[in-house]
């Protein structure tokens, strides 16, 4: 009887400690998770930068206009839904870690039809790079957070720098819709400008036309399907140096007419840095600029970044390609 007695009494303190702390398990993960429906990111941090993210007919737009990195919206999102709470901060680390939250912490609200349905604060990552300090201002409470089965932190994710959420895709166009393309290169890189005209076809070198039986066709063709997605590694526009790259004379210049559209894009040198893989020439000799990396200017001068050679080297061709 004792026995039973005492089973009974232990279920019951299981019992009563499952319910008391039930509600708080549900609300406990949902102080940083969100999984409902989202039309409006906003990101700020405490040294006034900020990032509004806005979902419109379907496509997210930063600051309402431009066109936000499909993998890095897809990330975001991920983590807004995914994000759970690994640990509860140690009690005599939690003033301190609120006030690093309070000076380099990132403020996020999530808003669904303009309704503002979460918000919290996005710190710094945990001693071991595994973990994220998150703080729920409203309950006052904050915790390391993680995603599971994801080894790392997340504080990248939640980016205020709104050049790292602009869509990289610089040149989208279907073949058939190219009208013309002409690359003007400079003089002292031996390289033959030319200018290449679909309707009808016809191809002219230096400013020579090229007799129709010369022209190679299944080259053109491919040449043009190389147009159909192509991204700059990054943005470049508070680069110290702009205005006097932009004041050389370019590599190259670009020109794309197409149905409805046409861009106008300059190809500069880019002086070598630490970053560089090569350095020397094969003789030995230090390079004086990339051969991996070019600046490019476009959308009328309003914006610089790096191209890769390894991706744009496939229109940056010669004319002598496309002859038999």
């Amino acid at each position: 009887m004792t026995r039973i007695l005492y089973i009974v009494g232990f279920l019951s303190i299981v019992l009563c400690l499952y319910f008391l702390f039930k509600p708080e398990k549900a609300n406990f993960s949902q102080q940083f998770k969100y999984e409902g429906s989202l039309d409006k990111i906003f990101l700020a941090d405490m040294v006034g930068n900020s990032v509004l993210l806005m979902k419109t007919n379907g496509k997210w737009k930063l600051d309402k206009e431009l066109p936000v990195r499909p993998d890095l919206i897809k990330l975001l999102l991920n983590t807004i839904k995914r994000v759970d709470i690994k640990a509860p901060v140690p009690a005599k680390q939690k003033d301190a870690i609120i006030k690093r939250i309070a000076t380099n912490g990132i403020k996020v609200e999530l808003y669904n039809n303009d309704d503002l349905v979460h918000q919290y604060y996005v710190g710094d990552p945990t001693q071991n790079q595994e973990g994220t300090y998150m703080y729920n201002e409203s309950l006052q409470k904050v915790y390391i957070t993680h995603i599971p089965g994801f080894i790392g932190y997340l504080s990248p994710r939640y980016s205020t720098n709104k050049e790292e959420w602009r869509d990289r895709a610089l040149i989208k166009y279907k073949a058939k819709d190219i009208q013309s393309i002409s690359i003007n290169y400079r003089e002292d890189t031996k390289l033959s400008s030319f200018e290449l005209e679909l309707s009808p076809l016809k191809l002219s070198i230096n400013g020579i036309e090229q007799a129709d039986s010369l022209i190679q066709k299944e080259a053109i063709k491919s040449y043009l399907s190389f147009f159909k997605h192509l991204e700059i590694e990054g943005y470049e526009n508070s680069y110290s140096k702009r205005d006097s790259v932009l004041n050389s004379k370019p590599f190259c210049e670009l020109s794309i007419k197409a149905k409805n559209k046409s861009q106008y894009l300059r190809f500069f040198n880019k002086p070598i840095n630490q970053r560089s893989k090569l350095q020397f020439d094969v003789k030995g000799q230090a390079l004086k600029y990339d051969i991996d990396r070019l600046f490019i200017d476009f959308n009328k001068g309003k914006d610089f970044g790096i191209a890769q050679m390894y991706v744009f080297g496939k229109i940056l061709r010669k004319p002598e390609d496309f002859l038999r």
